[in-house]
C-alpha cells in the first residue's frame, strides 16, 4: 500500500493496519534510510526486508550506525542488495549484522525482444556499430576510457561507430576528447533518451566503461535484446554481465584492454554469435516476477508477527 499521507506515526499505523500487512518490504535510495522512518516501521514488530542501492558516507561515522542498530531487531530484519561487492560491504561496515545482508538477483522490466534481437548475425567487423548508455559524469562513469579505446581501433575497425546515449557535466569535455583522439566524425553524443532500446536494436554491441556500477540495468536490457555486452570489471557490472557467456568484463580504466575485446567480440563470428544467443536466457534471471518472488520467500523466512 502506498503512504501518501504526511509520514508520522499515526499514518503509518494507520496505512499497516488497514492493509492487513503481514510484512514491510522497504525501498531504500540509500543506506540506511532515514531513522525516522526506521524507527517508525520498526515499532509495527512486522518482518521488514530493505532494498539497498546505495551506501552514504554517513553509514561509516559512529552515529549513524548507532542508530541504524537502534532501528531494527535483527530476527525481524533482512537487507538485500543486487551485487556481492554490495553486500561484503554491508558486512564490512556492521559486521554483528553480516547474516542479515543477503545478495540476490535485482529486478527490472525487461524489454521485448523481437525476432530481428533474437537472430543476430555477427556484423562486418568494418561497420561495427557500438553502443553505451550512461551518465557523462566521470567521477564514478568512464566515458574517457571507451573513446580512447574506440580510437585504438581505427585501423583496425575505419568505419565503425560509437553511439554515446545520455548526458551530464563532462559533455563538453568528453565530445573535446572524441576531436583530441580523431574519432569526432564516429562518435554520435545522442543525448539523454527517454528510451534505450530503439538504440540498441540497431546496433551490434553494447559497452559499458564505468569506475563503479551499483548494478547496470542498462547491460540487462541490452543482453535481454540478444546484444554482446562488454563491460568494466567492477561492482554491480559483475553481477548484470555473465563473463564469457553473453558478454565480456575487462580491467577498468584500460583503453587497451577495453579495444582488445572490442575487436574480438565482432571480429569472431562464432564468439559473436554465442555471446548474442546466450544475453536473452541470462537476463530472464532479472524479470521482476523472478526478483519479487524471491523476496516474498525471504519474507516468509522472517518470524510472523506476534
Amino acid at each position: 500500500r502506498e503512504l501518501t499521507d504526511e509520514l508520522t506515526s499515526a499514518s503509518v499505523d494507520r496505512a499497516i493496519r488497514e492493509s492487513e500487512a503481514n510484512a514491510i518490504k522497504l525501498l531504500s535510495g540509500s543506506f540506511p534510510p532515514d531513522t525516522r522512518v526506521a524507527k517508525l516501521i520498526v515499532r509495527s514488530k512486522l518482518p521488514i526486508v530493505e532494498s539497498i542501492h546505495a551506501i552514504p558516507r554517513r553509514l561509516k561515522i559512529g552515529f549513524g550506525r548507532k542508530m541504524f542498530y537502534r532501528s531494527r531487531p535483527k530476527d525481524l530484519y533482512r537487507a538485500v542488495g543486487f551485487s556481492p561487492a554490495m553486500v561484503d560491504l554491508f558486512t564490512e561496515l556492521i559486521p554483528s549484522l553480516a547474516s542479515n545482508f543477503l545478495f540476490i538477483d535485482a529486478g527490472m522490466r525487461l524489454p521485448r525482444a523481437i525476432p530481428s534481437d533474437l537472430d543476430r548475425r555477427c556484423p562486418d567487423p568494418d561497420w561495427a556499430r557500438f553502443v553505451t548508455a550512461t551518465r557523462l559524469s566521470e567521477t564514478h562513469k568512464d566515458t574517457t576510457t571507451l573513446i580512447r579505446a574506440f580510437s585504438m581501433l581505427g585501423q583496425r575497425l575505419p568505419n565503425a561507430t560509437l553511439q554515446i546515449l545520455g548526458d551530464g557535466p563532462d559533455r563538453a569535455r568528453l565530445e573535446h576528447e572524441a576531436h583530441a583522439c580523431g574519432v569526432a566524425n564516429r562518435v554520435q553524443f545522442a543525448g539523454w533518451v527517454d528510451d534505450v532500446v530503439p538504440s540498441l536494436r540497431v546496433a551490434d554491441v553494447f559497452v559499458l566503461a564505468t569506475k563503479s556500477e551499483g548494478f547496470g540495468r542498462v547491460n540487462v536490457s541490452a543482453a535481454a535484446l540478444g546484444l554482446p555486452v562488454i563491460a568494466s570489471n567492477v561492482g554491480g557490472c559483475r553481477a548484470s554481465v555473465a563473463d564469457g557467456l553473453n558478454g565480456v568484463l575487462v580491467k577498468p580504466e584500460d583503453p587497451k584492454s577495453l579495444a582488445e575485446a572490442m575487436l574480438r567480440t565482432v571480429a569472431d563470428t562464432e564468439r559473436y554469435r554465442a555471446m548474442s544467443q546466450a544475453g536473452p536466457e541470462h537476463a530472464q534471471r532479472f524479470a521482476i516476477a523472478t526478483h519479487a518472488s524471491t523476496l516474498v520467500d525471504i519474507m516468509s523466512s522472517l518470524p510472523a508477527k506476534p
